[in-house]
């Protein structure tokens, strides 16, 4: 994964983590372990 991949991740992270939106999390940790 190289580092503009890693700072999308975590930037999307971040935002859900924000709005507090657990499902939107579980999501994204999802997409990644797929990938």
């Amino acid at each position: 994964m190289d580092k503009q991949a890693i700072q999308h991740v975590l930037d999307r992270y971040y935002t859900v983590l924000n709005s507090h939106d657990r499902d939107g999390i579980a999501e994204v940790v999802s997409a990644e372990v797929v990938r």
